[in-house]
């Protein structure tokens, strides 16, 4: 009974429909206590199970919870990283028609993990989080990594140079030098092919601002 009074105050103290997990609730007394707790919570539509050990505070008005937006939360509490899958960053940064063989995934809920593999049941689907490498994990902290990560999932097969060219001219020249200072991570095929494209793209980008600025020296000057 004393559980309940105290996570019926933890949970006063949320914003309506913000997620918590049970590990942010354990010291409120022991297991089998907490899990009486919020049984009868839900039973009394106070929060509502979103999925195993995650729940929010019941919403002023209906919301829908994405799948990742709770599996995230989960991982969060679990020390456990999350990140965006490899078919995911091909979708995300519209290579997927070079890679037909992927289009039969594009609706599943996939992510990325530095842990163990495993699936998620939650309220909005199932979501399931697969084991990636640890260079893939690092590959993960940035736009270039990630799109350094979705060519590497695309396979050498498939990243023909017009696929890495097209992925490689989404990134800023900054960010073009994180993708080559990213290369000890990359499988030796995709840092080859990186190098030589990028040379590539900084030629016509350098080529494409000597003209900008040779038609604004050119312009006349407006006449008053």
């Amino acid at each position: 009974m004393f559980c309940t009074v105290l996570l019926r105050s933890y949970v006063s103290q949320l914003e309506p429909g913000q997620i918590f997990t049970t590990s942010q609730i354990l010291n409120l007394g022991t297991r089998t206590a907490v899990d009486q707790a919020v049984s009868s919570m839900i039973g009394n539509h106070m929060i509502i199970r979103l999925a195993d050990g995650v729940f929010a505070r019941m919403p002023d008005s209906p919301r829908d919870y994405s799948a990742e937006e709770i599996v995230q939360k989960k991982a969060e509490f679990q020390s456990k990283k999350s990140f965006a899958y490899g078919s995911t960053l091909t979708t995300q940064f519209d290579l997927t028609d070079y890679n037909k063989r992927f289009a039969p995934t594009l609706t599943e809920k996939k992510l990325s993990t530095n842990r163990s593999s495993s699936k998620i049941q939650t309220m909005a689907g199932t979501v399931e989080w697969r084991c990636t490498s640890g260079r893939k994990e690092q590959l993960a902290d940035s736009k270039a990594g990630e799109i350094v990560y979705a060519l590497w999932h695309l396979g050498q097969s498939q990243c023909t140079d017009e696929v890495v060219f097209k992925a490689l001219s989404k990134l800023k020249r900054e960010e073009l030098h994180h993708a080559l200072n990213s290369a000890h991570l990359m499988p030796n095929w995709l840092r080859i092919k990186i190098r030589y494209l990028t040379g590539n793209i900084w030629r016509i980008q350098a080529s494409s601002r000597t003209k900008q600025n040779h038609g604004e020296s050119m312009a006349p000057e407006n006449s008053t």
